[in-house]
């Protein structure tokens, strides 16, 4: 919620970073002589007792009114998602393959294979890769990603959001219905299908682990996996809820310098999947459960906010709070000023980093738009972040 009074006063109020009310207002409704006071299900003064039950989180007070951009950037900071120091996601979005983050190659698809399927998901419209078995579609090139196994270690995850379509195979022979594959020495790791239960499975080296969730499908649901080959267990996720997790006996050698399959996999005679696929996730990093809900909360509201493995921009992330480093005016109009110096870089909601400075004790913004802005400081006290209003 958003109160200004003056000129231009008003009361708006906003949900998931939309607007759903604003009301222009003349006159003073807070009375500033007495000290604030914040009412939870209830109203000062009342003998009215609310009965709704629920739960708070995060109440934050600011003592300047929100824009409607300022609103949504701070909204979409809050499902901020770690990065890891390999990561590429396909949106699919404006029929394309590139990876958004522009550090891999884009996906290869076969032409035959392919539709974009513009849907809606809990009131956003989003557009989805429809996949399909074609009859000029090798193995190879049905869909390919551009980053490869090398890039993901010992510890990766995986997440993507999936619709399936009535028909769960191509190959009547095929056992399983792959979604993602990831190549092994002996086989892949892959999230799909079961052909005859139609269950939920991880498949690792052939052997499949299903889950029932059937009576979900088909529509839209979000799916995470990761691996730990230190700890030796996979985790599969569905719908951010922990459903499945396996304990390996050992660890998987993982295939080297080979990309990942979407929607297939890489046998000599490979397996197929009909449906469509979004937002695909590939990240050298063990999500948690809160990583994972945060991956398919961007999914549902089409955004994307993110920090690095030193958390960017996780504003309560400092080494040293005793010797952390003050900033000011916050909000500012142009520059911000610093307590000490440090290495600077700055970041917009997205994680995009819009600007370096070395040894600097200050940070120039007026060439940025409104909107919130991290900082991340670096020093010989350590790192530390903070989030900064431009106006």
């Amino acid at each position: 919620m958003s109160y200004q009074f003056g000129a231009n006063g008003h009361i708006t109020v906003y949900r998931n970073g939309k607007q759903m009310f604003h009301q222009n207002i003349s006159h003073e409704l807070i009375n500033n002589t007495n000290p604030f006071e914040f009412f939870g299900f209830t109203a000062p003064g009342s003998t009215y007792k609310s009965s709704l039950s629920a739960n708070l989180d995060e109440v934050r007070v600011y003592d300047i009114p929100f824009n409607a951009a300022e609103v949504k950037d701070l909204y979409t900071s809050y499902f901020a998602i770690t990065k890891g120091s390999k990561i590429a996601k396909y949106d699919f979005n404006n029929s394309d393959f590139n990876d958004y983050f522009s550090n891999y190659p884009s996906i290869i698809v076969h032409p035959s294979v392919i539709n974009y399927k513009t849907y809606t998901h809990y009131g956003v419209d989003n557009i989805g890769l429809e996949l399909h078995k074609g009859n000029n579609a090798a193995s190879t090139t049905y869909a390919v990603t551009g980053i490869k196994t090398n890039d993901l270690g010992d510890k990766f995850s995986v997440a993507f959001a999936y619709n399936r379509t009535s028909s769960l195979q191509a190959n009547t022979s095929q056992t399983f219905t792959p979604i993602v594959s990831i190549p092994t020495e002996t086989g892949d790791i892959a999230v799909g299908f079961v052909k005859a239960s139609q269950k939920v499975a991880i498949r690792i080296n052939g052997t499949e682990y299903p889950q029932d969730f059937s009576s979900y499908l088909p529509q839209y649901n979000h799916f995470a996996m990761t691996v730990d080959n230190e700890a030796k267990t996979i985790k599969l996720y569905f719908n951010a809820s922990l459903i499945k997790t396996i304990d390996l006996a050992s660890p998987i050698s993982i295939k080297p310098s080979t990309s990942l399959f979407v929607g297939t996999d890489g046998k000599a005679t490979p397996e197929y999947m009909f449906g469509q696929i979004d937002d695909l996730i590939i990240v050298n990093k063990l999500y948690t459960q809160e990583e994972v809900s945060k991956t398919q909360w961007q999914w549902y509201r089409n955004i994307h906010s993110y920090t690095d493995d030193s958390g960017t921009l996780a504003t309560n992330n400092i080494k040293n709070k005793q010797n952390s480093i003050k900033t000011y005016p916050n909000p500012t109009t142009d520059i911000v000023k610093l307590s000490g110096k440090a290495d600077v870089q700055v970041f917009d909601t997205s994680g995009r980093l819009i600007g370096s400075y070395k040894n600097a004790d200050n940070v120039d913004l007026s060439a940025q738009k409104q909107g919130i802005y991290f900082l991340k400081l670096n020093n010989a006290n350590g790192i530390q972040s903070t989030k900064v209003i431009k106006r």
